[in-house]
């Protein structure tokens, strides 16, 4: 090496490239304009030897092995920058031609890296993580990453055999973002980035904007039919369930238009943690087993099928695990705390820190990302209660208190409030939801009246009630019949969205107990026993959300069900009024049975019947408060009348027939004139025969009386004729006796006188 050239190298810097620790090595790396000529500087530890190539001077030059460690530089005669390519030839004796990464320069637009690092960037991913891209003229992918505290930060791949001393990226000390373009890279090339720490230690992390697949350069061609939400709560919305997994497998849009959905909600949309490698994490990474264009499609047929698309968004926590963004740059830079999630995948999760900008900038744009570039209908964010409360998923001690004192979360309360804002003035409607399961309130008040803004909140506790009632046997669900009831406790004070999610409810699991001999109808009460719990979900007041695998085996069912509900504005349009629902029987624990009205707002009129046991119940009364004909929308049956017969309160009453295990939906109908006098006819002669019938009975009592009387007399007179014939009889036979003793008297004192007489004479 010449002398000139020897004093042209920084040594010292050169270190910091050679032992991989530079974060700034454009300072050194590709080609400088020194007043000696033009100096290219080449770090390539893969190579045997590195020639440049010079367009315009149509020459090429050999570069020095300045370093044995694999640093070359080269110095060109020219007082201007030249534009050149590096021929490497590797230990193999390849050959390959490429252009200096270190020739190009990342420029991020001021005004995109302000708004980033204030907090109020809602559009990072166009600029953040990697995008094909031309720089002067050359193709390539531009990288950036937000990692402030790293040491040094190298973009690795297949396409550089993961070695992170190849392509260190250059970082902008005020924001903290490293950028390097790589030319010649596609979007197809698989990366992540190898981050060096402080300390020295290296590890592997995910892009957090990593869109994977999806790429500006090619923009998806969308149909007329985008954004499907023209609804509001007095509008049916019945919502299906799928993972993203499911579009992989055998879900498809026709399938839920089939169903009579006329929404999708798609969870676990984004890539999550895997464990064997740090390529695919982050909420701009579309699930690689579906990838952006397909998941686009699916969307797409949705919306030309008149389907909204909900999608599921995490913006409370982080999981961890290889590749995953904890302690991403030495700090923990885009959380606050580690927690105990249940939702997430293993358990183990960092909560974001709402504090930082540009955290919330990264949350921000994802949620937009979906919107913009997925056309969603719908925003969900999951697990919000993990958002509100500092001490969710703590132990004491784990947590700080807010500036106040109290657990609330204030930083995130502002970013919710500030999603709902900036979604409430798109162009585009598009739906907020909350998952949600705390005492919070006023979640789905607006903003101004101190709300958090969201339109919907998922009612999690109306199924866990549910649940501890569906999952008893029939039989003994009598102790639980209060959960049937508590729901509607509180229902008015939010706008809800009731979910049969199969994680914690299967329909199917909680099949009643049968015996022996009732195993050969076990599929049909199975069915039976589903139609309960869905009717019971269809009925109940709020929107409903079903997920897909609760439909295998009852597609019939579900079919039927969405169509009564969308096509009967009694089922929803009045959800969020008090006027819309009225009990009927919330008394009937023992037969397990619960009854109750819902109305729309011109009165029509359906009443809901559910028999929960596997008991059939004759001639079952309900207390009704107007009168009028029902019919089973279900069975179409012949209807039935409610008669004039007060009954629990009400002034009518209706008499029904159920079966085991059967849901009953009435459709109410008003009396028709003719039958209003009809009805009066057989009434007032119902009352005519009554008091008729009753004056019958006066009369038979009155005769029996009488008749009861006249047999006692009659008998008691026989009684005496009887005692009189005896009382003659003994008459008789004393006269006779006294006529008797008279003779003998007369005889006696005949003779006594004679006897006397005879003395005298004497």
């Amino acid at each position: 090496m010449g002398n000139k050239l020897y004093n042209l190298m920084n040594w010292p810097e050169i270190e910091g490239i050679v032992y991989a620790e530079s974060d700034e090595p454009n300072e050194l790396l590709g080609g400088h304009l020194l007043k000696e000529g033009f100096l290219i500087q080449v770090f390539r530890p893969d190579a045997v030897e590195i020639k440049v190539n010079v367009a315009t001077m149509k020459k090429t030059y050999i570069m020095e092995k300045v370093d044995e460690s694999g640093y070359f530089a080269v110095l060109i005669p020219s007082k201007k920058k030249l534009s050149y390519t590096l021929s490497i030839e590797n230990v193999k004796g390849v050959v390959s031609t490429i252009s200096d990464p270190y020739a190009f320069q990342v420029a991020l637009k001021a005004a995109d890296v302000k708004k980033f690092i204030s907090g109020t960037c809602d559009n990072a991913y166009q600029f953040m993580g990697s995008h094909e891209t031309q720089i002067n003229g050359v193709d390539g992918v531009s990288y950036a990453v937000w990692a402030p505290n790293a040491r040094r930060v190298s973009v690795v791949g297949s396409f550089n055999n993961y070695d992170g001393r190849l392509h260190p990226m250059i970082k902008d000390k005020e924001s903290g973002i490293f950028t390097l373009f790589i030319p010649n890279n596609v979007k197809e090339d698989k990366y992540c980035y190898e981050v060096k720490l402080r300390d020295n230690s290296t590890f592997k992390k995910a892009d957090p904007y990593n869109m994977a697949d999806n790429n500006d350069l090619y923009e998806f061609i969308w149909s007329e039919n985008n954004w499907q939400h023209n609804i509001d709560v007095t509008s049916p919305m019945a919502i299906c369930k799928i993972d993203i997994e499911d579009i992989a497998a055998d879900v498809d849009a026709k399938k839920i238009e089939e169903l009579g959905f006329n929404y999708v909600e798609i969870g676990k949309i984004t890539s999550t943690i895997d464990a064997k490698n740090a390529l695919y994490a982050g909420n701009f990474c579309i699930n690689q087993h579906v990838g952006s264009d397909r998941l686009k499609s699916f969307i797409d047929d949705c919306h030309c099928r008149g389907i909204g698309v909900i999608a599921g968004c995490n913006c409370a926590y982080m999981e961890q695990g290889y590749g995953s963004f904890e302690y991403y740059d030495g700090t923990h830079l885009y959380d606050i705390r580690e927690a105990v999630i249940d939702s997430a995948s293993n358990g183990k999760a960092a909560i974001y820190d709402y504090n930082k900008p540009q955290v919330v900038s990264y949350l921000l744009s994802s949620i937009m990302y979906m919107i913009k570039q997925f056309h969603v209908d719908g925003i969900k964010l999951k697990d919000v209660s993990v958002m509100l409360y500092r001490d969710y998923g703590c132990e004491a001690g784990q947590w700080r208190p807010n500036i106040y004192g109290g657990n609330e979360n204030l930083e995130a309360i502002e970013f919710i409030k500030n999603v709902s804002s900036k979604i409430k003035k798109l162009t585009e409607k598009v739906l907020f939801i909350a998952e949600e399961n705390s005492l919070w309130s006023k979640v789905t008040a607006n903003v101004s009246e101190e709300g958090l803004g969201f339109d919907y909140k998922v009612n999690l506790n109306f199924q866990k009630d549910f649940a501890s009632f569906y999952c008893k046997d029939p039989l003994f669900r009598k102790g639980e019949y209060k959960n049937l009831f508590l729901s509607m406790l509180y229902h008015y004070t939010e706008n809800y969205i009731l979910m049969f999610d199969a994680k914690a409810l299967n329909l199917r699991a909680a099949a009643p107990v049968l015996s022996i001999e009732e195993q050969s109808q076990l599929e049909d009460m199975v069915q039976k026993h589903i139609m309960t719990a869905l009717t019971f979900l269809y009925t109940h007041p709020g929107k409903k959300c079903i997920d897909i695998s609760q439909c295998k085996g009852c597609e019939e069912r579900i079919v039927q069900l969405n169509t009564i509900y969308k096509n009967n504005k009694a089922l929803y349009e009045l959800d969020q009024e008090a006027q819309g629902f009225q009990w009927v029987d919330t008394t009937s624990s023992e037969e397990t049975i619960v009854a109750y009205t819902r109305f729309d707002s011109s009165g029509k009129q359906i009443l809901v019947v559910i028999n929960f046991t596997p008991v059939e119940r004759k001639a079952f009364r309900l207390g009704i408060s107007k009168p009028g004909k029902y019919s089973n929308i279900l069975d179409k049956k012949e209807a039935l009348w409610t008669t004039n017969e007060p009954y629990n309160g009400q002034e009518h009453s209706l008499l029904v027939d159920l079966k085991p295990l059967e849901a009953a939906l009435y459709d109410y109908v008003e009396f028709s004139e003719s039958e209003k006098k009809r009805i009066k006819i057989i009434s007032d002669t119902n009352i005519a025969l009554s008091k008729a019938l009753d004056d019958i009975k006066e009369k038979e009592r009155v005769f029996e009386h009488a008749k009861g009387l006249a047999e006692t007399a009659a008998k008691a007179e026989k009684e005496a004729i009887k005692i009189a014939k005896e009382t003659a009889k003994e008459c008789a036979e004393a006269e006779k006796s006294l006529k008797t003793a008279k003779e003998l008297y007369d005889k006696i004192k005949k003779e006594s006188d004679i006897k006397l007489s005879k003395l005298a004479d004497k």
